[in-house]
């Protein structure tokens, strides 16, 4: 799912939930876990977390975006 920022309550409060609770992504990468062998399911299946896994992509991220 893709979504932008909508505040924390309200409209917004659902997805905010969602990406508050997401694994991060950075944790992921960061610590290598694809080559370390961890077993991914039970990053995401952690109760803290929801299965959902959070990554950032902001616009100018998107060589077809510029600021028109």
């Amino acid at each position: 799912m893709t979504s932008t920022p909508n505040g924390t309550s309200g409209l917004g409060e659902w997805f905010f939930n969602r990406w508050e609770n997401s694994v991060d992504s950075d944790f992921i990468f960061e610590n290598d876990v694809w080559r370390k062998n961890v077993n991914v399911d039970e990053i995401v299946t952690n109760p803290s977390k929801n299965s959902f896994i959070g990554i950032k992509f902001h616009w100018s991220e998107d060589l077809t975006k510029d600021e028109k």
